[in-house]
Formats: C-alpha cells, structure tokens, sequence
C-alpha cells in the first residue's frame, strides 16, 4: 500500500523546518509506514534543496515539484499553470495503485487532477474549514465564492473529506454542497512517549503573531501583573505585540520559533496554557499543552468547546464577558491537579497518535 501526500500549495519541507512543523508533521508518516506497512511519497513545493532531508524522513519518498512551475513569476500564472501539474506528475509517480492526500485544502486541485487521470484513491483532509477562517478575515465575497467552489470540487471527487472536529462538519453541511456524506471527523493527533511530567510553574501560550491568534488580549491581561507569561512564535504583529508589551508593562518573554519537540518540553514546564485565538479548527498547541498536564485556559470557542470541559479538563471563557485578567490572577483558585490530571486522561482517550492513525487507516485501500 502506498500513500502520497500533496502538500499544501507553496510549502515545501524547507517550510516546514523553519516554521517548527517538519518533525511533528513528518512524525506521523514515520509511523504509518513502519506500523501500517505502508510506503510513504511527499509531493512538496520545494526545489531539490528539499531532497537533503531525505536522512531524517528516513524511507519516505521526496518529490519536489517547484521546477515544473518555477519560470512563472507571477502568483497567479503559478496557480493556473498548477492546474497540469496532476497531469505531469503521471509519469513521475508510476505506481500502479495508491491513495493520495492532500495536506489541507488549499492547493487541492493539483491532488485531485492527479487522482482523476490515474484513478486513485483520493482522500482530502483539511485541517479547519476554510471557508469559516476566510469569512472571519473579512475576505470578499469573490473569495469568498472561491473558497465555496474548491470546497466543493474537493468533495465531488474525493473518495473521503477529513474535517478536526464536529462543528466543521456542521458548518460544511449547512453550506448548500453536495456530497456532504463523505465528511469524516478525524481529530488531530498527539504523541505521549517522550511528554515527562515535571514540576510545573507559570504560564506559557504559543501561536502566529497574526490577528487570528489575538495576542493583545493575552498581553492586555497580564498588564501590570507580577506574573510572567512565555510566548512561542512569530509573525507579522511581532513589533506590535513586543510594543505593547513595554507599553502595557506586561512580562512577556518573547523566545521565537521552536521545533515542535521543543514546544512539548517547554510546555513540559509550564503550569497553564493560555489560549487567545478569535477562532479556530483542532488546535494542535492546545492538545499538546493538555497531553502534558498543563491547565488550559480556552476562550468558549465552538470547535475548542468539542475538547475542554469548564473547571473538569481546562478553564473555558467569554470573551466578550470575561475578564481574562481576572481569571489568571485568581486561577491558583481551582482545583488544578484535578483538571491537569483530567486533561491528559482526555488526550491520551481521544487523540493519541495510535488511535488517529487506526481511524485514517480505514479510508486506505490496498493496492
């Protein structure tokens, strides 16, 4: 059996590695393919600079495709010209029969192209509904109508269509599309071997420094406060937040980008997690901080809601009526290792690695 996954439109393994993913993401790959017996082939959109991973993916396959679309400039001759790449990869990708995945939504089209000349297996998976996040950034309704469209092209010819959580099932099935009985929920997964408990302390919270992730409400509420909060990331507001940290007089230690191995110890070490996100699909880093017994502190989000349960597996809030600030200087209040202790026994029931992998492993098909 073999599966070949198509990356996300524009990313490459080099991506990968400088955003923190490669070892979470290749990780699973790893071990579908020495549990499963199944041969494993990464179609990525970088140029052959990816191929020097090639040690640390271990048997997996690489296949950069940045050379068959490089010579145009333009972003939107790209996407147009990606339309026939499926169609070019035929000859690169000669197996008889595999199952093919794509990485998330965006950039499906190459992924479906392909599986419709060689009839394979198709499974898209999508990490959060698209046209959720699109509609919260405000987009316009031609975008909008684009998003719409994939999404529905996506499940016309996918055999299966993964969505993280329930409610963007729901969401996908009030939406006016077909097909809509494909749609598997099929969370994010985390991996417990090497998660140690230690003495826990403080509070830590990690994420893109974009709009989305609504830092300034977390810096807002750490204002003048004795208490120190650690803040894993980067991006385009890391002036901003680092301003309106000093401005606020609020300690937010600032460490950057870490390698997602790093971000489970450094959660390791933590007490709390806090989580700001306007919204959400599956939230990896709040899986990961409840794997390891941190207490998280989520915002009453309808996907994060299918995870935490108020005062039993983390402390959920209003944003709109609570006052975060509040709640972080009173939290040593609540029975903590009783909610630390309930967040891992949650995890380890419903997300660890084994058993996302099993339930992946039923929409294969053998060749």
């Amino acid at each position: 059996m073999r599966v070949i996954l198509f990356f996300s439109y524009g990313v490459s393994l080099k991506d990968w590695k400088s955003s923190g993913l490669f070892e979470r993401e290749v990780k699973f790959y790893k071990y579908i393919q020495s549990k499963k017996d199944i041969n494993v082939t990464f179609v990525t959109y970088g140029d052959k600079s990816d191929l020097k991973y090639q040690e640390e993916m271990e048997n997996i396959e690489i296949i950069p495709i940045y050379e068959l679309y490089k010579k145009h400039k333009n972003n939107i001759q790209r996407i147009i010209y990606s339309l026939i790449i499926g169609f070019k990869l035929r000859r690169r990708l000669s197996y008889r029969k595999s199952n093919i995945k794509t990485n998330q939504l965006w950039g499906s089209w190459v992924a479906i192209i392909y599986s419709l000349f060689t009839n394979n297996n198709l499974v898209i998976r999508t990490g959060y509904d698209l046209l959720t996040f699109k509609e919260q950034e405000k987009k316009s309704k031609i975008k909008i109508f684009l998003y719409w469209l994939i999404t529905q092209i996506s499940l016309t010819f996918g055999n299966h269509y993964i969505v993280t959580s329930e409610t963007d099932k729901e969401s996908l099935k009030r939406r006016r599309l077909f097909q809509t009985r494909k749609i598997k929920v099929i969370p994010n997964w985390i991996d417990f071997k090497n998660n140690d408990q230690l003495i826990k302390n403080g509070f830590i919270s990690v994420g893109r420094f974009e709009k989305q992730k609504n830092f300034e409400m977390l810096i807002e509420s750490f204002s003048n406060s004795s208490k120190e909060v650690t803040l894993i990331g980067d991006g385009s507001m890391k002036r901003d937040l680092y301003e309106l940290s000093k401005n606020l007089n609020s300690k937010i230690n600032f460490v950057g980008i870490l390698s997602n191995e790093e971000v489970i110890k450094r959660l390791s070490k933590h007490k709390f997690y806090i989580h700001t996100s306007l919204y959400e699909g599956n939230p990896k880093t709040i899986l990961e901080a409840m794997s390891v017994g941190c207490v998280v502190v989520v915002p009453n989000n309808r996907n994060i809601l299918e995870i935490v349960e108020n005062n039993f597996n983390g402390i959920v809030y209003d944003q709109e009526k609570d006052s975060l600030k509040d709640i972080i200087q009173n939290i040593e209040n609540r029975d903590v290792e009783l909610i630390s202790q309930n967040a891992i026994a949650t995890i380890k029931k419903n997300n660890s690695l084994e058993k996302i992998a099993d339930l992946e492993f039923t929409l294969y098909i053998n060749d």
